[in-house]
């Protein structure tokens, strides 16, 4: 038989324990509030690193990627590819899209270079030519902007 007063004891040194066991679980996701947010900038370093860059490297290249974006219907890509403002660009890229598919009447979309600052577009037996300019990063789009000649 236990006395009181030792039994009052092992009841207080369990409550004790309880206590600090509730309180460590009470902090622990305070602890955890710094690494979900280094998680997230992480992430989010990794998102903008990862987001493909406007325009192509050269004109060459401008040609082959915007042709298989207006082959595949890619108006995403498309909308890299063009200089136009990037608030509008998507909806802009998508109709464009739409009319050169139309004017084509189902043959294929051609873009070429023709040099380093004009690109023929072919859409059926439609032929017209856009401005090839170079984006303050120095990468290539295509321009509907007729460009500006200097020497006025």
């Amino acid at each position: 038989m236990t006395s009181p007063g030792t039994f009052a004891d092992e009841k207080s040194r369990g409550s004790r324990r309880g206590a600090g066991s509730r309180r460590h679980l009470r902090w622990t996701p305070l602890y955890l509030v710094p690494l979900v947010v280094l998680a997230w900038v992480v992430y989010l370093c990794v998102m903008i690193a990862d987001e493909p860059v406007d325009g192509a490297g050269s004109p060459r290249e401008l040609a082959t990627e915007a042709t298989a974006a207006v082959a595949n219907g890619d108006a995403d890509g498309f909308s890299r590819l063009i200089d136009y403002p990037s608030s509008e660009s998507g909806d802009f890229a998508s109709e464009y899209l739409d009319a050169l598919h139309s004017a084509a009447g189902g043959t294929p979309v051609e873009i070429r270079d023709l040099d380093d600052s004009t690109a023929e577009v072919r859409a059926g037996g439609e032929r017209y030519r856009l401005h090839i300019a170079q984006n303050d990063d120095g990468r290539w789009q295509l321009s509907f902007a007729p460009p500006v000649a200097s020497g006025f």
